[in-house]
């Protein structure tokens, strides 16, 4: 009779990896910063002065602050591996890329191509006013031609590499390449339950400190978008339980029970109108606090 195969992280997950980026249209002026430097009397290489090509430009500004959002998404719900990379359940690679990536690449996309659109015009407007003055310089704006590809947004998924050695060119550089690889594995895998015991404390210290009364009577704003954020941990830590960590899953049921079913709006509603309310909730997770050692 045949053992029953072992589960292991590669029958269950895929490697996530993306790459976002944007112009940050500034560039260093090298005549500026040696009049600086010298002006200070200070060492060669003590300063830089970059120049901001078109001052703070709120269609730059929409397009940073959605690479920011996205990259703080990917942080908050994906376990990481090494850095750079994440877990994702196999059976949610779909719904990711056609609820999340999809969306993430349209907006982004958008965002710059009303900045390319109006590109040529932001550079004449910069040629002819003074606010630049003297450090203003045609060379510094791109053609453009080019300025697209200042722009990305990119993403792939891959198996999680599982003892493949094939190209190992000896049978001792494979066992000397399967013993690195497992030491890094379990480096990688550690790491990654460290941040999911971090999630669980960062989330349990925001709600202790979000329920705290004040002396006069009043409370810190409750928001449905953090009360939701706060419940979706239940779902995140069984994502994020790769070595099947069974404290870190009674936590999680623990945290599920304490929401007894409620819907995010319906309990924020809750702790916003009730003192009585936030004091339950508070004590429960204080009491969750209380009783973990977190090493975070």
């Amino acid at each position: 009779m045949n053992a029953p195969k072992l589960i292991t992280v590669a029958d269950t997950h895929l490697i996530f990896e993306y790459s976002i980026s944007a112009w940050t249209a500034t560039k260093r002026d090298k005549k500026v910063t040696d009049e600086v430097t010298r002006s200070k009397n200070a060492k060669q290489g003590s300063t830089s002065v970059n120049k901001h090509l078109f001052g703070d430009d709120p269609m730059l500004r929409a397009i940073k602050t959605k690479e920011n959002l996205i990259r703080k998404h990917f942080t908050d719900n994906l376990t990481p591996f090494g850095r750079g990379a994440y877990f994702v359940p196999s059976v949610r690679m779909l719904d990711m890329k056609r609820n999340v990536l999809d969306k993430f690449e349209r907006e982004f996309n958008a965002l710059v191509d009303v900045f390319i659109d109006a590109y040529p015009g932001l550079v004449g407007s910069a040629a002819l006013n003074d606010k630049m003055g003297d450090m203003f310089n045609i060379e510094d704006y791109p053609k453009p031609s080019r300025i697209r590809e200042k722009f990305s947004f990119t993403y792939a998924f891959f198996p999680v590499p599982m003892n493949d050695f094939r190209v190992a060119p000896s049978v001792e550089a494979a066992v000397e390449l399967e013993k690195y690889y497992k030491a890094e594995t379990d480096r990688r895998l550690e790491a990654a339950m460290r941040d999911a015991w971090g999630k669980l404390h960062d989330a349990l210290v925001w709600a202790s400190t979000t329920l705290t009364d004040k002396d006069d009577g009043g409370h810190k704003r409750i928001f449905d978008s953090a009360v939701e954020k706060f419940m979706n941990l239940t779902t995140l830590l069984s994502d994020f339980n790769l070595t099947g960590d069974q404290k870190l899953e009674a936590q999680r049921q623990k945290l599920e029970g304490i929401f007894a079913g409620r819907t995010a709006p319906a309990l924020a509603e809750e702790l916003r109108e009730s003192p009585g309310a936030r004091t339950s909730l508070k004590d429960k997770v204080d009491a969750m606090l209380s009783s973990l050692d977190f090493d975070i």
